[in-house]
């Protein structure tokens, strides 16, 4: 469970960048293509991530796994809009 509360703190910090990161673009009046093959299907980034107590082992298993899958995802995402900023004017 500690290790879930560890990739969750990253994980929301990593949302705060990516919610700045995406105000920044689309400020622009002439945007930079931004890429998005950096999503995964049927992972919701925008989607926030809570930890049930009192749960198996199993259940906080496959949370880590999919709190690591979108940590993947935000940071994908945060590159490719970063590059896309640099782009703009």
């Amino acid at each position: 469970m500690n290790e879930c509360k560890k990739l969750l703190n990253k994980y929301s910090k990593l949302q705060k960048i990516n919610q700045n990161l995406l105000s920044i673009y689309n400020s622009f009046s002439k945007k930079g293509l931004c890429r998005e093959d950096a999503l995964i299907q049927g992972i919701d980034i925008t989607k926030k991530i809570r930890i049930m107590r009192k749960k198996s082992e199993n259940y906080y298993n496959k949370l880590k796994i999919h709190i690591e899958l979108c940590i993947d995802v935000i940071n994908k995402r945060n590159k490719h809009l970063l590059d896309a900023i640099s782009r703009s004017t």
